[in-house]
């Protein structure tokens, strides 16, 4: 069977299924050809990666994911599951919600690929597959969301995609990614909450509480305003930039550069890792801890230099005013202003 002949199949096991949905899958499986052909594939090893055109036969409605609505509605929660896709979120013009699949540089608000489910309080969005369907991971897949005001909890998750955030008011943002890097920009909320496993994170003009966990994607973090910053890592690297008061850094061989402006309390936990603070002009004492097994602590602060073993050292300057607390294996510290 060559590609015409299955093509032709298909669209006959799918004659009872609406044709805007008819013609979007058949489209996908003339893409799924044409990658295949770029890569070299004969028609049949594309179409056993396909699968057989009676994997259709029975289905007597196909037409698109699943789409419960709630007419009108400006829910307080956005839940996003992007699965592969990247995902671009930005404020909506008409204070509505609204979601479209972009594929291969096509918009559509409604898909077989696209599930949207709306309650009073909730907004549910989910790429989707049919179970009984394909699926194509080498489609150009992307979600575009604007976002209503009123928003209290926005959370996105995408696996390779990329994640991008811009000039948004809410209540928490949550977003986690497996390989996709997240860029978040000129954000206001009470909380940010951020996962990914390789992928970098970019953060920028940010106020709240910033809760970071990454495995080995890095984390760059400028102009956080207000509340505390957490990062947890386990080889990814931290710079830092910004106001925080509560700063608290655990991580395995992860290094770090901070710029702190506003600094209360410094907490730094790490193996290997090693971290540069610097503080601004303002900065008028603290009162230091630090422990090591092989690890030494540098500082030149208020016009005094000197240098810590890891052997339970304390010291306090000027004022004691900020508490910090450095630990660590091997990993050693700087501190400047």
């Amino acid at each position: 069977m060559n590609k015409d002949e299955y093509l032709n199949q298909v669209n006959e096991q799918l004659k009872h299924t609406d044709k805007a949905t008819r013609e979007e899958i058949l489209d996908d499986f003339r893409q799924h050809f044409l990658n295949g052909e770029a890569q070299g594939k004969s028609d049949a090893e594309i179409i056993a990666s396909l699968g057989d055109p009676s994997q259709f036969e029975g289905l007597e409605s196909f037409a698109s994911a699943p789409q419960k609505q709630s007419a009108g509605l400006t829910q307080s929660n956005v839940i996003v599951d992007a699965a592969f896709a990247s995902v671009m979120v930005r404020p909506s013009s008409d204070n509505r919600h609204h979601v479209r699949l972009i594929k291969d540089g096509q918009a559509m608000e409604s898909s077989y690929q696209l599930e949207k489910t709306e309650t009073e309080n909730e907004l549910r969005v989910k790429i989707h597959t049919h179970e009984r369907l394909f699926r194509i991971h080498d489609r150009d897949l992307d979600l575009e969301v604007d976002v209503a005001e009123g928003c209290e909890t926005l959370r996105l998750t995408s696996a390779s995609g990329d994640i991008d955030v811009q000039d948004l008011t809410l209540g928490v943002l949550s977003i986690a990614t497996a390989s996709g890097d997240q860029q978040i920009r000129k954000v206001r909320t009470r909380a940010i909450k951020l996962h990914s496993a390789s992928g970098d994170i970019d953060v920028s003009d940010v106020d709240g509480e910033l809760s970071i966990e990454t495995a080995s994607g890095d984390a760059t973090i400028e102009k956080h305003t207000d509340g505390s910053l957490e990062f947890h890592s386990a080889s990814g690297d931290l710079r830092y930039a910004g106001l925080a008061r509560e700063v608290a850094l655990h991580t395995a061989s992860g290094d770090g550069e901070l710029t702190l402006r506003a600094l209360r309390q410094l907490k730094i936990d790490t193996v290997s890792g090693d971290f540069e603070v610097d503080f601004d002009k303002t900065f008028t004492g603290a009162q230091v801890r630090f422990s090591a097994m092989s690890g030494e602590l540098k500082y030149n602060l208020l016009g005094q230099r000197g240098k810590l073993d890891g052997k339970g050292s304390r010291m306090t300057l000027g004022d004691g005013s900020i508490q910090i607390q450095l630990n660590s294996i091997s990993g050693d510290f700087s501190l400047k202003n």
